[in-house]
């Protein structure tokens, strides 16, 4: 049976739908103007103010100049590199240490989440994470630089160990009478059950490695290194003086495009 709403409850729903609908217009606007500035003409785009939201003299001239420069595809090499390392690394550490801190039996559970939510409210800052890096763990200018201090979360680790302490403690003391250790226990019953969580934390590392700027900017001083946030910052600052305006847009559109 139809169950009849409210008078209020269908102006609720009314302007729910209108508040997400706003919501999606001002999440889509920016990127609909980057791709219709990128693929017109450089003067027309140059001569316009506020937003773009049609294409004019349509040509590839910005892409083609963004793809000859080989920066770029050594800059999307290394992005997807860090990438897929902070990820899966990450993935991994995170769940280990989920998993031993969502055991109750272990004296210490308890300490170790103290331990990481403490580093979430008194944060040692950008000059101490340096100079550790540098000075004690001698990481300056190399790949390990930018993957190791984006492998670990403390946000990370308290949602998949509050994931894990949803599961069933008798599912767990099922398998153990069963003959299984802890290894068993956490691939084939915690981590089938916390894929949803496993899925976010790996889907918020990748999107955060990939649009990392600062600390790759301080770590590395060779484009050797360097992933592709900084190389389109150097194309705009290369092409802002012949003022091609599509080309830095064309930039922008390809930095998006994989996270999109």
């Amino acid at each position: 049976m139809k169950i009849k709403k409210s008078l209020g409850g269908r102006i609720f729903d009314v302007v729910n739908h209108l508040f997400f609908i706003c919501i999606i217009v001002v999440c889509i606007l920016p990127i609909w103007h980057v791709v219709c500035a990128s693929f017109s003409d450089a003067t027309w785009v140059m001569s316009k103010s506020g937003l773009i939201l049609r294409i004019k003299g349509f040509n590839l001239n910005g892409y083609k100049m963004v793809f000859q420069n080989k920066d770029i595809w050594g800059g999307y090499l290394n992005t997807i590199l860090y990438c897929i390392a902070t990820t899966v690394i990450g993935l991994l550490v995170t769940v280990l240490i989920g998993y031993v801190a969502s055991r109750k039996e272990l004296l210490w559970s308890n300490a170790i989440m103290l331990f990481a939510s403490f580093t979430m409210i008194f944060n040692g800052g950008i000059i101490s994470s340096y100079i550790i890096n540098t000075q004690f763990l001698n990481l300056y200018n190399s790949r390990w630089a930018i993957i190791l201090p984006s492998c670990f979360s403390a946000f990370y680790l308290i949602l998949i160990r509050t994931a894990m302490l949803s599961v069933p403690e008798s599912l767990i003391e099922s398998a153990k009478l069963d003959g299984a250790g802890e290894v068993k226990v956490m691939l084939q019953i915690m981590l089938p059950m916390c894929k949803s969580a496993m899925v976010t934390i790996a889907m918020f590392s990748f999107i955060g490695t990939w649009n990392s700027y600062f600390w790759p900017l301080v770590m590395t001083n060779s484009d050797k290194f360097r992933p592709l946030t900084l190389y389109i910052e150097k194309l705009k600052q290369e092409v802002e003086q012949g003022i091609m305006w599509n080309e830095i847009m064309a930039g922008n559109f390809i930095l998006v495009v994989p996270v999109i």
